[in-house]
């Protein structure tokens, strides 16, 4: 199936790192490798750049994508490659007045900007270092688009490209064009009509260029509304969670009464993102994605399409677990981290954003389910009209019917300032419970032991969006000892060379037996009535996750 999502590597900014790819390849690695083992992805989606390609040469440019196509291979993961892209910084004054775009300075700098203190790109601005691919200086005279000039200059880069793997299996797919300029952007001044007319040139030729070479893997291009003859598959993009609007654009050419009419069918290469902070609704969050999924499979829908979830597989420094910008304005990005990614599925030290939401994908690409519990409120059909959640007004519980003696229970919940949440688990007059409101989150064990975390020390607070929180109860260090650690929305050390680890906010051992697992789970207001909780989940102590394999040895 294809399930995956957008490839860069976590301390990367944007698709110049091929340049520097020696210097990345065994984070690549260990990245894939978690990718696997974590979510169990059989693919990937990676943007390459003509400034990679031009500084590299053809030879080098060949060596580097050769040995990362080895790497996924090693991870078991296909990659579809994209070969031009017009998001979104395509140079002069961008992100900000006085920047001059991608140029050689920006490869060797990582990103233009760099901050003093280390940090990559603008706080608060969602891939604020991400260059168009060609940018506007490398495609000819600005005062109008030329037809030979582009073929002279980009055939011969989608040929040695595309050439060499046009039969790998390695290899998904080939995307000629992510987001495209078209009329419609010139019209909301998104998009200069130079750029309309250089891209529409350039991906209704690559398409033919590629189609020439007779790849054994299809070729796609956006958008899948507009323009959409050049692909193979309808190339759709989505950020919302009405999934009615979807089913209007992924089934769009099938007949309800002829599925043979979907022969082209479709593939979402960007499909959702998590309910952001301060944003009014769900942009199409994985869990909501999978529960479509399902729905549509569940419901003998004509197919069911492949998803590239979250935007990106890595949270890091493409910083796009922000949701503004670009173009970013300095003086009104957050300084903070947000509370939860908006995109982005794993930390660099390999921890999930959302155990629950690994599992749900695992589940998917494999049909085991790796939950001891869950309730994400999700209809199940394909044809949702946004997320769907519980709201806390009287205390709630559920049995759990299978466990062990190590445990981990995860929720994604809203509170405010009145109304937080009381979770408790365990057994019929044994329970621990967890209690979460605007101050303090405080763990009381079946023991009696008793630990609290004050919020004000979370660098994303906890009010105004969604919060993961997160417990886990394991065997102690010690015969006789438990093991308690609870998480509130890690987030990413962006001043660490290494983006940092996803440490607990409450850890301690207490002497106590371990039971066999929680037999039942809790759910009650604490305050006033009106949280919201958009799922809950018991998994084993490891997440359902199997241990990390040591790190794959790199030949060069």
């Amino acid at each position: 199936m294809w399930v995956g999502s957008e490839y860069t590597p976590a301390r990367a900014p944007n698709s110049l790192w091929w340049v520097k790819f020696p210097d990345y390849e065994a984070e690549v690695a260990e990245e894939l490798g978690h990718a696997r083992r974590v979510l169990g992805f059989p693919m990937l989606r990676v943007f390459l750049h003509t400034l990679a390609f031009e500084h590299l040469g053809e030879k080098a440019h060949a060596e580097y994508l050769d040995r990362f196509l080895n790497i996924a291979a090693a991870a078991e993961m296909r990659v579809g490659l994209v070969l031009f892209d017009d998001a979104w910084n395509h140079g002069k004054n961008l992100p900000r007045e006085g920047m001059t775009g991608a140029s050689v300075d920006c490869i060797h700098d990582e990103c233009c900007p760099q901050a003093p203190d280390g940090f990559v790109g603008f706080r608060g601005c969602s891939n604020g270092c991400w260059f168009a691919n060609p940018q506007d200086h490398q495609r000819g005279d600005l005062q109008s688009a030329n037809h030979s000039y582009l073929e002279e200059t980009f055939q011969p880069y989608v040929e040695a490209v595309v050439k060499p793997l046009m039969n790998d299996s390695r290899v998904l797919f080939w995307e000629v064009f992510n987001e495209p300029c078209e009329w419609r952007h010139y019209e909301a001044k998104i998009c200069t009509k130079f750029e309309v007319e250089t891209s529409t040139i350039l991906k209704e030729a690559a398409y033919v260029w590629v189609k020439e070479l007779d790849p054994s893997t299809p070729v796609i291009s956006c958008w899948a509304e507009h323009n959409n003859t050049f692909s193979d598959v309808l190339d759709v993009h989505l950020y919302n969670s009405d999934f009615e609007s979807w089913n209007q654009q992924i089934f769009s050419e099938c007949n309800s009464t002829d599925s043979s009419t979907c022969s082209r069918g479709a593939v979402v290469t960007e499909a959702g993102a998590r309910w952001y902070q301060g944003a009014g609704a769900d942009m199409g969050s994985p869990a909501t994605v999978l529960n479509y999924l399902r729905g549509l499979k569940d419901n003998q829908a004509p197919f069911v399409p492949g998803v590239m979830l979250a935007w990106e597989l890595m949270v890091g420094n493409s910083n796009t677990r922000w949701i503004g910008g670009p173009p970013c304005d300095p003086a009104s990005t957050a300084a903070r981290e947000p509370m939860v990614p908006w995109c982005g599925l794993l930390f660099p030290d390999g921890t999930p954003v959302s155990y629950t939401e690994a599992g749900l994908v695992r589940q998917h690409l494999t049909g085991r389910d790796p939950f001891l519990f869950i309730s994400t409120w999700l209809e199940d059909r394909g044809n949702l009209s946004g997320d769907e959640y519980l709201t806390v007004n009287r205390s709630w519980s559920w049995p759990v019917t299978k466990g062990g003696p190590g445990y981990m229970v995860e929720a994604a919940a809203l509170i405010t300032g009145d109304a937080g949440l009381i979770f408790a688990w365990g057994q019929a007059k044994d329970t621990a419970q967890l209690s979460f409101a605007a101050e303090n989150l405080t763990l009381v064990t079946n023991a009696g032991a008793r630990a609290t975390f004050h919020t004000a020390h979370a660098e994303a607070g906890v009010l105004g969006g969604w919060s993961i929180v997160r417990v886990i109860c394991s065997p102690g260090s010690r015969t006789g000892t438990i093991r308690w650690r609870v998480w509130l929305n890690p987030v990413l050390s962006a001043l660490d060379p290494t983006l940092g680890t996803i440490d607990p906010v409450i850890e301690f051992e207490e002497t106590d037996s371990p039971t066999a697992g929680p037999e039942l789970l809790k759910i009650e207001p604490l305050g006033v009535s009106g949280a919201l909780v958009d799922y809950i989940s018991i998994l084993p102590e490891d997440g359902g996750v199997s241990p990390a394999a040591p790190r794959p040895l790199i030949v060069v």
